[in-house]
Formats: C-alpha cells, structure tokens, sequence
C-alpha cells in the first residue's frame, strides 16, 4: 500500500515539475487591449540551423536568464522563442520571437544584452556572429493587441 502511494505522488509529482528548470513562467504574459506587442521574424540559413539554436540556448537566453537588470528580466519573463515546424521552400528555418506584452522603454537590441557580460569588442564579435546565421534582415512588426 505505501509503495503504491509512493508511485502515486512520484508520478503526480513528475507531471507537475516542469521538464526544463530553467523555463520562465508564461502564465499572465499576455497584453492587455491596446497594449503593444512585438513580433521579430528571423530567417536562418539552413547550413546554420543546428549553431544557430546552439547560440541562442548557450549564449543569448543564458544571458538573459542570468541577467541582474530589472528591465531585462521583465523583457525575459514576456518573451517566447518560436521554433520552426518545417523547413520552408527556400531551405530557410522561421524563428519568432514575441513580446508579449511589449515592455516599455525596454531596449529590444541584442549588443547591449551581450554588453551586460561581455566587452564592446566582444559583444560586436558576437552580434557579427548572430547576424552570420540569418538569410536577410528580420521583419518586425508592433502590434496593438484587440480586444479579442
């Protein structure tokens, strides 16, 4: 009998733990009617796919994770990473970021995030790095949520 509640709460407890115990929380991170939204499109070459996502896990949200600035947590906490499904007809990869909601007076760039831990030269290395991934420009769109 207290082997069976023992695998019990062992499963129950499994299923409420997230599987990455580094994940944010979304609950709630959604905006208000009228409240701004930011959608960021980027385009990856398919030969950059697999040290694209390596730099985005082990660089750019360990940063922001790990981040002692106020504004940059909040940025973190109301922000999802979109992965791709498929490939598209070009043999690009679509990733999307989206704020949501858009923090205000929250600088979106990526040098001053890799400035908060790396110097100048370093931090423009890496722009120049993350910029190498990408097949053309982002699109970025500000949207106003509706009321639906």
């Amino acid at each position: 009998m207290k082997n069976r509640i023992f695998l019990s709460v062992l499963v129950l407890m499994s299923l409420l733990i997230p599987k990455n115990g580094f994940a944010q929380s979304k609950e709630g991170t959604r905006a208000k009617e009228s409240g701004k939204v930011m959608m960021i499109i980027n385009y990856v070459k398919d030969e950059s796919k697999i040290e694209y996502e390596k730099f985005m896990n082990e660089i750019f949200f360990d940063l922001l994770s790990k981040s002692k600035n106020p504004l940059t947590k909040e940025k973190y906490q109301k922000t999802r990473w979109l992965k791709p499904s498929a490939q598209n007809e070009d043999k690009t990869w679509t990733y999307a970021f989206v704020m949501d909601p858009l923090v205000e007076n929250g600088d979106y760039g990526i040098l001053p995030l890799f400035q908060e831990r790396f110097s100048k030269e370093e931090s423009e290395k890496l722009l120049e790095k993350y910029a190498s991934f990408l097949a053309g420009p982002p699109d970025v769109h500000t949207l106003v949520q509706s009321k639906y």
